[in-house]
């Protein structure tokens, strides 16, 4: 579930407004989608917003009841359903089964609307000001969208362009970092060894401690404004390799702050060489989540899954997502806990 915790007010009686102001929910223009919009209050405050591919018809049923179980479970009660496609035919038979799994949960559908990038019909409305043909709308006209554009929302033609923002490095900056990178893995090197030297062994608390020291002055400077140099990427990405680091920068994230953590670890997504995706692009795609920013999240997942099929933080937050829970669920881990687990 993509959460928009924007104040911004959906005018619901204006379809062409709707479906022209997706790309600034989603930060992309939904493409052979289905998306729901979940309306709170008398004037339509987008409260959430889904986005699905279109399936086919044998499995369309399926999917409205997948959507309708993560509406319920989020308290959803009133909502808007749009099919972005240029075929007519596969976006009802979508439409209409999630239309069908809606009323039988008992959830109020405000409109249901097609669109295809230039034109928009209404599902629910067949009087004239509704014509077969279609009614023209300007998908670069939204006053949502220009709202997102005065607020800095980055957004791209569609969610393969979304996907990159965490493009592989490559060329001379990946010969950069692979330099960094091996500095780094130097570094953890000797602190290991001083550690086992001096009577400890493998991921023992002092080694955490000096880990958690150096990934948090790190994640400082960051956040303070500067630039994530090569050096600070490789020490965040090759330090929270190890879970218990991984987990301590992970306990630093909220929901105040996620925002501010989802700009530094897309940076270091940007950078990081093999093998030490996995860590950087979970921590990113968390980071996404509890910012309301499902799509990007699945976009981090995808790279992380081609990196570490099993990595397991991937694959909690990936659930976190199949079963839409919404970022306000979410309470960090106390950093305590960590250090017990370790000390244990």
């Amino acid at each position: 579930m993509n959460d928009d915790d924007a104040t911004t007010v959906l005018r619901i009686n204006d379809p062409g407004e709707i479906v022209s102001g997706l790309p600034a929910l989603f930060g992309f223009t939904p493409r052979e989608s289905l998306v729901v919009l979940a309306l709170t209050g008398e004037r339509g405050r987008i409260e959430s917003g889904m986005r699905n591919d279109l399936v086919p018809a044998e499995v369309t049923s399926e999917q409205g009841e997948h959507i309708v179980r993560m509406l319920l479970r989020n308290g959803v009660s009133t909502v808007i359903v749009v099919g972005c496609s240029d075929d007519a035919a596969l976006c009802a038979t979508n439409v209409y089964a999630l239309c069908g799994a809606l009323e039988r949960a008992g959830i109020a559908l405000r409109e249901a609307l097609r669109c295809d990038g230039e034109r928009w019909w209404s599902y629910s409305c067949h009087e004239r000001c509704c014509p077969p043909a279609g009614t023209a709308y300007d998908p670069l006209a939204s006053r949502l969208l220009a709202e997102a554009v005065v607020r800095g929302v980055a957004m791209v033609p569609d969610r393969a362009d979304l996907a990159l923002r965490f493009a592989p490095v490559s060329g001379s900056q990946a010969v950069a970092m692979e330099a960094a990178t091996d500095q780094a893995v130097d570094g953890i090197a000797s602190q290991l060894e001083a550690t086992m030297s001096g009577g400890g062994g493998g991921v023992s608390r002092s080694l955490v401690e000096h880990g958690a020291t150096v990934v948090r002055q790190a994640l400082d400077r960051a956040l303070s404004g500067v630039p994530v140099s090569n050096e600070d990427a490789a020490i965040l990405s090759t330090w929270c390799a190890l879970v218990p680091v991984r987990d301590l920068a992970w306990a630093q994230v909220t929901r105040a702050n996620a925002a501010a953590h989802l700009e530094v670890w897309s940076q270091i997504a940007r950078k990081v060489v093999p093998p030490w995706e996995p860590a950087v692009l979970s921590l990113t795609g968390f980071c996404a989540w509890l910012n309301g920013d499902g799509a990007l999240a699945w976009c981090a997942l995808d790279r992380v899954e081609q990196a570490d099929p099993a990595y397991s933080m991937a694959e909690l937050v990936r659930e976190t997502l199949r079963h839409g829970l919404a970022p306000d669920c979410w309470i960090p881990v106390p950093e305590h806990l960590i250090w017990d687990a370790i000390d244990g």
